[in-house]
């Protein structure tokens, strides 16, 4: 049998994938983007096959540092008016998908916090934006592997978040969880599993819908709910090495 499969393929195959991987009970991993939009079909599938997915638009630790910092900071601006909220992003000229998914989820964030951004837009405006627009175009061109800037400007100054990619490296490196001191995995341990190991192992050893009391740890995640779901701002981040 397949103890987990990798699925990093393109958006118009990768909700496929990941239904018919789920409808065989394999636990599935993907980095993909660009699916989203069948989200929720997909969530139904892995939860009525009883099977496991783990995916994320980045997953980069320093992606998810950036989040969290970007999320604190548009908590802060939203109270001073004077400080509008825009980006913008830049990859490699064979990235498949615009805008990136890690803009959509930066976007997402920052509007959940900012009473005064309603909407984002990722396109480019041949108008003014409107004060309830998150301004967030994108650049493709050469060999960048990802950049992501979230400005925050008054006519005072201008204070400026980005995480750049140096390489695919971060998005490649094992974080194996407890045996490495990050975070803790529940305490019911399988004994397949001595140490509890990290995030692919559960997905490995444990699959399930998450639906059950027992289980309630697995199912359908982000990488972002990993990290809430343990309570720590940096841990159980999966990534392959």
């Amino acid at each position: 049998g397949t103890d987990l499969a990798v699925e990093f393929t393109r958006p118009e195959t990768a909700a496929e994938n990941i239904t018919a991987l789920a409808e065989r009970g394999v636990p599935v991993v993907t980095g993909t983007t660009g699916w989203y939009d069948r989200l929720e079909a997909v969530t139904r599938a892995v939860t009525v096959s009883g099977s496991s997915l783990l995916w994320s638009s980045n997953f980069s630790l320093g992606v998810h540092f950036f989040y969290r910092i970007a999320a604190f900071a548009a908590t802060l601006a939203d109270a001073v008016p004077e400080y509008d909220a825009g980006g913008w992003e830049a990859h490699h000229n064979k990235k498949a998908d615009s805008p990136s998914g890690t803009a959509k989820i930066l976007a997402e964030k920052v509007l959940a916090r900012m009473g005064r951004k309603t909407r984002a837009v990722f396109e480019t405006l041949n108008r003014p934006p409107a004060a309830e627009e998150f301004h967030y175009p994108s650049l493709r061109v050469g060999s960048a592997p990802g950049t992501h800037t979230l400005i925050f400007d008054s006519p005072a100054d201008t204070v400026e978040i980005t995480h750049t990619a140096r390489n695919r490296e971060g998005f490649a490196r094992e974080r194996s969880g407890r045996r490495n001191g990050w975070c803790p995995v529940p305490a019911r341990e399988s004994p397949q599993a001595p140490g509890g190991g990290g995030s692919l192992l559960w997905m490995m050893f444990w699959p399930g819908s998450g639906r059950n009391e027992s289980l309630s740890w697995l199912g359908f995640y982000g990488v972002s709910a990993i990290l809430d779901l343990f309570n720590n701002p940096v841990g159980c981040l999966l990534t392959f090495g």
